[in-house]
């Protein structure tokens, strides 16, 4: 393999922008059999009850967006890197670090300053970072979600014809 020089572009692995849209493919698909399920479970015409209601599954899925992308962007080489075994693999352990990153994600996004809950590091902040490892473990509610979805995001990374990745490859 070449070492890239001052003069010659930098080869990423290509594709990798696709492995993120895969990841917003398997979250949409895996938050919409989820809500189908509550709603034949529920046995009416309701939308399913607590966590599994439209606006439950709405809000896992708005803020399961940004990990499902990058994530799936991030480990699109090491689910290729091997054969199907490799990429359900990965897509496990996909599924099961989405819900510890969401915490994160929900916790840090309430420091934010335009978020109204806090202007600065004061009391407000202290209160959010002592509720992180409370929300880290509890955050694994959701792994009943996480899991499928990333074994769906490997299935589908590992089905992607390699012709089709070099043909997305991005260079400067």
């Amino acid at each position: 393999m070449q070492t890239p020089t001052r003069d010659a572009p930098k080869q990423t692995t290509p594709g990798r922008w696709l492995g993120g849209f895969v990841g917003i493919a398997a979250l949409v698909a895996t938050a919409m059999a989820a809500g189908a399920v509550a709603t034949l479970a529920n046995g009416d015409d309701s939308a399913g009850i607590g966590f599994f209601s439209l606006d439950g599954l709405g809000f896992v899925w708005a803020g399961g967006l940004p990990i499902a992308f990058l994530g799936g962007r991030a480990l699109l080489p090491a689910a290729r890197s091997g054969g199907w075994r490799t990429a359900l693999g990965i897509g496990l352990v996909f599924g099961l670090i989405a819900p510890p990153l969401g915490a994160i994600e929900v916790i840090l996004v309430g420091l934010l300053p335009f978020s109204g809950a806090t202007s600065g590091f004061d009391d407000n902040v202290t209160g959010f970072l002592v509720l992180l490892p409370i929300a880290l473990v509890y955050s694994y509610v959701v792994v009943v979600l996480t899991v499928p979805a990333g074994l769906l995001w490997g299935l589908m990374v590992r089905a992607i014809p390699e012709s089709l990745l070099v043909s997305m490859a991005l260079r400067r």
